[in-house]
Parts: C-alpha cells; structure tokens; sequence
C-alpha cells in the first residue's frame, strides 16, 4: 500500500482529528441535577430511564442526560454557548429528556432549541420549543447556515440500521480478498489521517466500506445535511451510530472532502463530532 499521502487543497482548512474531551465535574454535577429533575424515573447506574409503560411496547431504551454527557454530546460549553446566543437542534429528539435538562436544569430560554424527530405526536407541549417534524435520512425542511450545535443523540444508529420492513442493515460480510487492505487503510487513516493514504487507495477503500447496504452509506448523507445546517464554526455531535471501525474510517476520509468542509473530528466512547470549517 501507497502510504505517501496527498496534500490537502490550498483552498482548504487543515483537516484535524482529536478525541473528545470530557469532563469529569460536569458529568458530576449532570449526575445530581438529573436525579432532582427526575427523582423515580432512572436506573441506577443514572445512565438508562426506568421502562415507560404499555406506550413503550417496543421496550426502547430512554438515554438519560448524564449518558449524552458521558458521550460527549451534552457539555459546558455547550451550555455556555446557547446562553450567549446560539440555537441548538436535536435531531431524533425522542421524549426530550436533553431538551428539559437544558431548559429545567439548566434555565436556558427554549426559544434557541429546535427539535426534529420522525414521530413527535408524544414530544411533551409544556418544554416550548419549537418542533419539526422529518425523516433525518431524507432531505432536511430546516434553514440552512444557522445552529451553533446539532446533536443526534442515539437516533442516527436506528434509523440507519433497519429499512421500513425491519431488515438490519450493515452485516454483509466484505468480500475475504479485501479484509486485508480494507484493515491496512483503516488502521492508517485512524492513525496518522487520510492524508496519509495515497489518493486513489482511499477513494477504493470507502468504496468498499461505503457500499449501498452500509450503515455510513445511509447515514452520510444525514450528515451532510446536519452540516450545511450549522453556521460557520458549528458542531455536529453524534451519539450511539453502530458503525465499525472500517466505517470511521471511511467517515474520516469523507468528513476530509466533502463540503461543506469539515475542519475538525472528535471521537469519544461510542460518539463522534465534526466541526464546520470557518
């Protein structure tokens, strides 16, 4: 394999990759005002809510906020962001336990939240956001250029794991002649970034990974979608995808190409963040 890498356009920011920070007092103190803002409803590990009746009669599991803490997605910064102005959109907003937490916990203005998910005739009257109702795999009725942060806390891993008739997605075996360098270019481009991986090998590579029955095949185009709606500068933060580590790798190689750019990836424990160039 071709190692020698590619220089980056000139018209393009340098393509950065990290691992998200989390702080250990924040998810400390989301820990304490969860469990006064919910008091019978969690688990007891805090992570997980108790089962919610016959409604819930697909026995979803509900993510408490100190688990999109603990992913990454729900941080001070954040917090500190929408109280200087910025707008936030959770996409695959479920019954919007990050959205009270953000607005009881918290005293953020639900004016800057905007939720989105397939299905919002359960999403609770009393928070005051503003709703809107789509399909995150097909194209996006929001305004484009204009949140600080979009986070898609668990949704994107569902709804890009199974088709309408309930067919998981995302297990067909890789043919055996490509494991090798399929293996070869993900462990590089993890490692040392996509520049490192000659041009068309990682063209070849994320055509293998990204193939129709993927999992990054149907949640890229989501993602695109997630970053033309983020100002210049913005956040995409992404919780519970079910990808593998070939498929990060491929979402690394297309996060360094696509427009609009990407400047930054972040990964955390079972998440990842792309940040929109300036």
């Amino acid at each position: 394999m071709n190692t020698s890498g590619a220089q980056p356009s000139p018209d393009r920011t340098a393509f950065q990759m990290g691992q998200m920070h989390i702080d250990p007092q924040f998810t400390l103190e989301v820990r304490e005002q969860q469990r006064a803002l919910y008091p019978t409803q969690l688990e007891e590990n805090d992570l997980f809510f108790r089962d919610r009746g016959e409604e819930n009669a697909m026995r979803w599991r509900f993510f408490s906020p100190l688990h999109h803490a603990k992913g990454g997605l729900v941080t001070r910064d954040l917090i500190e962001s929408l109280r200087a102005g910025g707008e936030l959109l959770v996409v695959g907003a479920g019954p919007g336990d990050i959205e009270r937490y953000l607005i009881e916990a918290c005293g953020l203005n639900p004016a800057c939240i905007h939720a989105g998910d397939i299905d919002l005739r359960d999403y609770p009257v009393d928070l005051g956001v503003k709703t809107t109702c789509f399909n995150m795999l097909e194209p996006w009725p929001v305004d484009g250029n204009r949140y600080q942060c979009i986070l898609i806390p668990e949704a994107l891993g569902m709804a890009a794991a199974w088709t309408p008739g309930e067919r998981i997605v995302g297990r067909e075996a890789l043919p055996s002649a490509h494991i090798p360098f399929i293996g070869q270019v993900a462990r590089a481009i993890m490692t040392h970034g996509p520049q490192s991986v000659d041009e068309s090998e990682r063209k070849t590579f994320v055509q293998l990974v990204c193939h129709e029955h993927s999992r990054l095949a149907r949640s890229w185009p989501a993602l695109e979608n997630a970053l033309r709606c983020l100002k210049a500068g913005g956040e995409l933060r992404v919780n519970g995808h079910c990808m593998h580590m070939s498929e990060l790798a491929a979402l690394v190689a297309l996060s360094d190409t696509c427009k609009p750019q990407v400047s930054t990836i972040s990964f955390g424990q079972h998440s990842f963040s792309l940040r929109r160039a300036n």
